[in-house]
């Protein structure tokens, strides 16, 4: 069991980069949360008076921080992937000079 669960998360870091895309798009899912919830706060407070709690508006910028981090490493996440990835088309040597050859 020990081994297929390697091989799943094998399958799943090592050959893509859904992985990377996916804490990314996490983190745009958040912000546009959070995004929607500052919103409707600041909808209650100017349509009907009412006062924003400390705690929340804490928790929003909290989240809000989180969503833009998240954005951060995915961008950093991909541009890893991509130096990756070109780094696996490179020959693994350069012949400089053939010499004796017969073509």
């Amino acid at each position: 069991m020990e081994k297929m669960i390697k091989l799943a998360s094998d399958g799943l870091t090592s050959f893509s980069t859904f992985s990377l895309k996916l804490i990314g798009y996490c983190g745009v899912v958040i912000l546009g949360i959070t995004g929607v919830i500052s919103g409707y706060c600041l909808y209650r407070c100017m349509v009907y008076g009412e006062q924003v709690v400390f705690i929340n508006s804490i928790g929003l910028i909290i989240l809000g921080v989180l969503g833009i981090q998240s954005i951060a490493l995915g961008i950093l996440g991909l541009y890893v992937g991509r130096i990756y990835q070109e780094s696996q088309k490179c020959p693994l040597y350069i012949v400089e000079k053939i010499c004796n050859a017969k073509e």
